[in-house]
């Protein structure tokens, strides 16, 4: 029994990491400003909430 469960999930973290891997997405951050293009409402909103400036360091 405790052969299957490890067999089982071993198997199935290869699948997802697999998946993962293959899944071609770039994850590329692409900048507020490219956001501006599209939705410049939400942008002038965003920008005056204060919100941007939360998590930068001191």
């Amino acid at each position: 029994m405790y052969k299957t469960r490890w067999l089982v999930s071993f198997l199935v973290s290869s699948v997802m990491v697999a998946g993962v891997l293959g899944s071609g997405y770039a994850a590329d951050y692409v900048g507020a400003e490219k956001c501006m293009e599209c939705h410049e409402k939400q942008y002038n909103e965003w920008r005056t909430s204060g919100h941007p400036y939360k998590l930068r360091t001191a």
